[in-house]
């Protein structure tokens, strides 16, 4: 018997529990087909097992400590430096 990771996209009655919108469950694949077709469930594409590569939890490079805003001494805000001309 076969399953597949399904996503809920309409609340329904599933073996005597209700089970809500946004929810995934494990369907045996002749239930996932009949719930499928009547736009109930959808297959869950699970990106943690998904090939290829790996996510990482910050894409974006560290900003600079030079250029990080840090708070004054005063505990007010940073202000930037007055250029004179």
């Amino acid at each position: 018997m076969s399953y597949v990771s399904s996503r809920v996209l309409r609340s329904f009655l599933h073996e005597g529990q209700v089970v809500r919108r946004g929810q995934s469950v494990d369907l045996r694949q002749a239930q996932f087909t009949q719930l499928a077709s009547r736009g109930l469930v959808s297959e869950f594409q699970d990106p943690s097992k998904a090939a290829g590569k790996p996510q990482s939890a910050s894409p974006a490079a560290q900003a600079s400590q030079n250029k990080t805003a840090k708070q004054s001494d005063s505990g007010g805000p940073k202000r930037a430096p007055k250029i004179e001309k």
